[in-house]
């Protein structure tokens, strides 16, 4: 299975040493934003992991979620939507061109059963959650709250989540192994926290989006 991490952010300078570690630690592709993607893909040499361009967006209303993403849809190769409210919540679920929605400790209401249900209607998506404060506080209450809350309830859910690092430099990295780990400390079953880093499941988000 080839191991995904779908957001990585190294700054200028520092995208060689960032896939190096990433190969180590098992991932065949990682994901930058856009505006790096010139850098690293220059790295992409030997077996350097292949690297995605990832457009992301934050957004309060159906028309920012809408203008953003179609501004991104053509320069890159995934759209990832943080909603800051209910109405871009709603839209970006329902948006064939959004293919992740982000959730972190400031919209965890976003990760809900109606998120699932369109985009179970839809037939496709995902939630994209970070492993980083983790690196940042390993003993925050707080950043194990919200991470055991947003996969708990995805996998309740029946909602594909994808655990990214959001690492600026190596040291930042997760393996997917010990990423995994924590979400099945947290209840969800091993076989499917691996697939949190699953290359094959961006691929199926891609493919469904062109659709």
């Amino acid at each position: 299975m080839g191991l995904v991490d779908a957001s990585i952010n190294p700054p200028t300078g520092s995208c060689g040493e960032v896939l190096r570690a990433a190969r180590r630690l098992g991932f065949t592709a990682v994901a930058v934003p856009v505006e790096s993607a010139g850098e690293c893909t220059g790295q992409e040499t030997g077996d350097a992991p292949r690297v995605y361009r990832r457009g992301y967006v934050e957004a309060s209303t159906r028309r920012e979620v809408r203008r953003a993403v179609d501004s991104l849809f053509r320069s890159v190769d995934f759209i990832v939507v943080k909603p800051l409210t209910l109405e871009a919540a709603r839209y970006a679920a329902a948006s064939k061109r959004v293919h992740m929605i982000r959730v972190d400790g400031s919209n965890l209401w976003a990760a809900d059963r109606g998120t699932a249900e369109i985009m179970s209607q839809r037939g496709w998506g995902a939630l994209e959650v970070s492993l980083k404060p983790l690196t940042l506080d390993p003993g925050s209450p707080s950043a194990w709250r919200v991470l055991a809350v947003a996969l708990r309830r995805s996998f309740a859910y029946g909602v594909h989540v994808f655990l990214v690092s959001d690492a600026a430099r190596a040291h930042e990295l997760w393996s997917p192994y010990s990423g995994a780990s924590v979400a099945a400390l947290l209840g969800v079953p091993w076989d499917q926290a691996m697939l949190y880093f699953s290359e094959e499941r961006l691929r199926i988000l891609q493919e469904a989006s062109r659709s």
